[in-house]
């Protein structure tokens, strides 16, 4: 299978060439994706395989339908149940860990929120280690 060529026999490059390439010689991945960008008929094929806006939208209706339909979504979870997340294990950086605390520190719960919270723990009685440790 030879690859298609433009005219005057330079041969089509698709973007995986061009990264392959990018730790090659001076020229940097950015480069390269410029040079890319700039060839009209590149530019036309890769604009071409997008989606509408259009038909995003219409694909994310059908998907939010799709989930509210208890039988599918009881099959994705059962599929999803047990399999070990990408990132365990995965050390949390330090500065996102600061970034988190500073928003959670931030947000402060709604009356109402606090409220339903505090009605929640009521209803659950306290263990007998929780006594314990109260009377202390």
């Amino acid at each position: 299978f030879a690859p298609s060529t433009r005219p005057g026999g330079v041969p089509r490059r698709c973007s995986h060439d061009v990264v392959e390439e990018a730790g090659k010689g001076n020229t940097s991945r950015s480069e390269k994706m410029k040079a890319l960008w700039s060839d009209p008929e590149w530019r036309a094929r890769v604009l071409a395989k997008r989606r509408s806006r259009a038909a995003i939208e219409k694909q994310s209706k059908a998907m939010s339908k799709k989930w509210e339909d208890g039988e599918f979504r009881a099959k994705v979870q059962q599929s999803l149940k047990g399999k070990e997340p990408w990132n365990k294990g995965v050390p949390m950086p330090d500065e996102t860990k600061r970034r988190i605390s500073i928003v959670l520190r931030g947000s402060q719960k709604s009356p109402e929120t606090r409220a339903k919270m505090s009605k929640a723990k009521q209803s659950v009685p306290m263990s007998l280690d929780g006594r314990k440790q109260i009377s202390n």
